[in-house]
C-alpha cells in the first residue's frame, strides 16, 4: 500500500495522528517492516499531533517493553535528530515525556539515550515550570541529578524544587 500511495503515510486523523504516531504509541515491535517503511518518510517524522506531539513524544509514553521502547526511541532520533529538541504543547520535551511515563529502572536506558541526544533537555523547563527531575521515580532521579545537579534548586510554578519530589519519593 506506502508504495502505490505513499502520501498515505502524511495524512492525519482528527486528533492530527499519522500512521507513524500510532506505531509509535503501539505494542508493534520497532523491527517490524511497517515501522521501518514508516522511519523512512522524513514529512511523517516531524509532523506533530493536536497537542503539539511528535512520534517520539508518543514513543517516550510507550512502556510495554523496554528494550524494544530503546529501539523504536533510537530509531526515531537517528531518523529526525530535531525530535528530541521539539517541545510538544505543554512545552514538553520527549525527555520530560519519558521521566513521567516511563518510571521503572528498565526504562533507564531510554532515558539516558534521550540525555545522549540532547543533554541540555534536562534544564528545560515545561509550561508548568518543572524540569524532566520533577515527575520521576528514585533510581532515574539520581541518574537526573548526576547529569544536572542545579535542579536540585530549579523550582516548578507550584514553587516546588527538584529535592522537594526525590525526598518524597518511596526509598527501596
Amino acid at each position: 500500500m506506502v508504495s502505490s500511495y505513499p502520501e498515505a503515510l502524511v495524512i492525519q486523523d482528527e486528533r492530527g495522528r499519522t500512521p507513524l504516531h500510532y506505531a509509535c504509541g503501539s505494542v508493534l515491535s520497532p523491527f517490524e517492516p511497517a515501522v521501518f517503511q514508516l522511519l523512512a518518510c522524513q514529512d511523517a517524522l516531524s509532523l506533530k499531533d493536536s497537542k503539539g506531539n511528535l512520534a517520539l513524544h508518543l514513543s517516550c509514553c510507550s512502556s510495554h517493553d523496554a528494550g524494544q521502547n530503546l529501539q523504536r526511541v533510537r530509531q526515531l532520533v537517528q531518523a529526525y535528530p530535531e525530535s528530541s529538541r521539539e517541545p510538544n504543547d505543554n512545552g514538553q520535551l520527549p525527555l520530560h515525556v519519558a521521566s513521567y511515563y516511563l518510571q521503572d529502572s528498565e526504562n533507564l536506558s531510554v532515558i539516558q539515550f534521550l540525555v545522549e541526544s540532547y543533554g541540555p533537555a534536562i534544564s528545560v523547563m515545561d509550561s508548568d515550570g518543572s524540569t524532566p527531575l520533577h515527575y520521576q521515580s528514585l533510581p532515574i532521579v539520581q541518574f537526573l541529578f548526576e547529569f544536572y545537579p542545579q535542579a536540585a534548586t530549579k523550582t516548578q510554578k507550584l514553587f516546588c524544587a527538584g529535592t522537594h519530589h526525590a525526598l518524597c519519593l518511596p526509598f527501596n
